[in-house]
């Protein structure tokens, strides 16, 4: 069954499945869903939460999610705004919905640097900007001149880098300091020649390629650990681990034993200790188990408490 809200063509559906909607696969139903591929309709999908005092969330592809079995009970917003235009010389403005991937093959077709060392990263603009996505020691949130999104009061609005105060994998947004829908960005990059910019997206995948495990998953669960942040005694112990001023949680979590650990359909990845995989009929209670036990077996071994990259619904 689907609404049709007045002044627009918004279709919101009722009583949708979310397993297609999660990376993971996991079973969970949404009161309501509605998915949004224009500003215009994000307006619409916040007024239709607000005018039946509905909760909402967004999802975008659905890759650093877990879902809960009990279902949401809200409006879930799936966040498919597409652009990808270039603006003056060194800019591209992008829409939230777009895939990450797509974005580093559009800037490198334009002969424009700096976001080649995402190549490989899974899921949406929308979503990398959540949580600053990054890797080897490059993150988005050092790009982003900008960010338009929709606020709880449902009004367009604009954010700058100050305002955005991101910060290793996260930033307002993803602290609550900012709230609303983030629905596109301004990036600032750096002319290059496409061949320098290939070259170094072909040593981003070769350096990633065997390193992320087959199977359902929403790729790495917990965040790195900097080094700056844990006790100056455990920080020298575990020097030798230290890449770009972290320590891998893979690391942590095969070195305190939990390859393998399993909590039902729900598996420590014996190829890379930091993905928790759905290895089939798993729920999001299961993940979350399996998560805590890890938490536990790191924390009673090396003293340092993980901090999770996926966002709970």
């Amino acid at each position: 069954m689907s609404h049709r809200p007045h002044g627009g063509s918004l279709s919101v559906e009722q009583d949708v499945d979310l397993a297609p909607y999660n990376t993971y696969g996991l079973p969970g139903r949404a009161a309501f869903l509605t998915c949004v591929h224009t500003v215009g309709e994000l307006l619409r999908a916040c007024e239709f939460a607000r005018s039946r005092s509905l909760r909402s969330a967004v999802l975008g592809a659905g890759s650093n999610i877990v879902i809960d079995e009990s279902g949401y009970d809200g409006l879930l917003i799936v966040n498919r705004i597409h652009l990808l235009e270039r603006r003056e010389k060194n800019r591209i403005e992008v829409g939230a919905g777009v895939d990450l991937a797509e974005l580093v093959g559009f800037a490198q077709g334009q002969g424009l640097a700096g976001l080649e060392r995402l190549a490989g990263i899974p899921g949406s603009v929308g979503g990398a900007l959540f949580g600053n996505a990054g890797a080897f020691g490059v993150q988005i949130g050092e790009l982003v001149e900008q960010v338009g999104y929709v606020d709880p009061g449902c009004r367009e609005r604009n954010a700058d880098p100050d305002e955005l105060a991101f910060s290793y994998r996260g930033g307002a947004f993803k602290r609550g300091e900012l709230t609303g829908v983030i629905a596109t960005a301004l990036l600032r990059l750096t002319p290059a020649s496409p061949g320098e910019i290939t070259s170094a997206m072909e040593e981003t995948l070769a350096a990633r390629a065997g390193k992320h495990p087959a199977g359902a998953s929403c790729g790495s669960y917990f965040k790195n650990v900097e080094a700056d942040l844990i006790e100056p005694e455990v920080r020298a112990r575990l020097s030798a681990w230290i890449t770009f001023n972290r320590i891998p949680a893979g690391r942590l979590i095969e070195e305190a034993g939990g390859k393998g650990l399993r909590v039902g359909g729900a598996v420590v990845s014996a190829h890379h200790c930091n993905f928790l995989l759905n290895e089939g009929g798993a729920t999001g209670n299961e993940v979350k188990r399996l998560a805590r036990q890890v938490k536990e077996l790191v924390r009673d071994r090396f003293e340092i408490e993980l901090e999770e990259e996926v966002r709970y619904l």
